[in-house]
């Protein structure tokens, strides 16, 4: 295995960068460079996004258990919050929490719409796209996706007594 590369030029980001169509909403695309993981980090996501005019770069969705955030660099979004759309611009920057409202990207503009993305990488991923009523659990199981709609709140069992 050869030794991470720590220092990466704008040219070579921009040559690695590869087409993403989500498996699961294919209207959502965008283009991506992975430079933290091209860095050889192993803990935290940071990915040049770039977003063509009119498309959104991932479905509606929620992340249980990791947060994330959204830096443009340049262009106009649409940022859908739960309930909530904010128009943001060139040095804007969203917080998208744990568990926290869902969220997607559009590009509202007439040039590319490009944003840093990112969050810290944990070991399993379970992650909520209400529109597409899909939960999909990511983990060294491998990627699983199922109906939202098929999964239940239940208590845990209680331990027995004299045990915490």
């Amino acid at each position: 295995m050869t030794d991470p590369k720590p220092v990466w030029r704008a040219a070579e980001i921009t040559a690695t960068g590869f087409a993403f169509q989500h498996p699961l909403d294919p209207s959502s695309k965008c283009t991506m460079a992975p430079v933290s993981r091209m860095a050889g980090m192993k803990d935290v996501a940071v990915n040049v996004v770039t977003i063509a005019p009119g498309e959104q770069a991932f479905p509606y969705h929620t992340h249980h258990g990791e947060e994330e955030w959204m830096y443009i660099v340049s262009g106009a979004a649409s940022v859908r919050l739960g309930d909530e759309t904010h128009t943001m611009a060139d040095g804007d920057f969203v917080a998208f929490y744990k568990s926290g409202p869902s969220h997607c990207v559009r590009n509202i503009g007439t040039s590319e719409l490009v944003c840093l993305m990112g969050g810290h990488i944990v070991s399993a991923k379970v992650i909520d796209m209400p529109e597409l009523d899909k939960r999909v659990t990511w983990t060294d199981a491998g990627v699983h996706e199922a109906p939202l709609s098929a999964f239940r709140q239940f208590a845990p069992p209680s331990p027995p007594k004299g045990e915490a």
